[in-house]
């Protein structure tokens, strides 16, 4: 009877973090039109229960996104170069996770030349397209479709 208990706790937990992980996605998605959808990002990410490099790798996104709304020029680099350890930290981690590496690609791709940080952008799209073939996780197969229609 305890091991039922555990197995459905289990499943619980992983159907409230997928859902939770779907939010999360969302609000990167519009983070940067919306510094609202911006700080949600990061209070989401926090209350997140596995803090797994997926989740790493996001917050790390909201600090770089998180630049365009700060004004100090400074504190702008500041939030970048945290942002920027958090997903390397996470992609280091997790060399395999196909999101953690469109995440890198979008912030890449999207970055201000002045920044340095755009020397993963052609093996970053050659990875994403070549892994998306196996992806099975729906959500984010329409997230990375979208995304690369946009600002490719």
């Amino acid at each position: 009877m305890k091991s039922i208990l555990i197995i459905l706790l289990t499943i619980n937990i992983n159907l409230e973090d997928n859902g939770e992980l779907n939010k999360i996605r969302t609000l990167f998605y519009k983070a940067p039109n919306s510094e609202l959808a911006c700080d949600s990002l990061l209070l989401l990410s926090n209350k997140f229960r596995n803090n797994k490099n997926t989740i790493k790798g996001y917050k790390g996104c909201y600090y770089m996104i998180k630049c365009q709304y700060i004004r100090n020029p400074i504190k702008k680099i500041d939030s970048f170069n945290k942002g920027k350890e958090l997903l390397e930290s996470a992609i280091e981690n997790d060399m395999q996770n196909i999101e953690l590496i469109f995440l890198r690609y979008t912030i890449q791709k999207n970055a201000p030349n002045f920044l340095l940080y755009n020397n993963n952008i052609d093996t970053d799209l050659t990875l994403i397209k070549e892994k998306m073939k196996y992806n099975e996780d729906k959500n984010l197969k329409e997230l990375i479709n979208k995304t690369l229609k946009e600002i490719q």
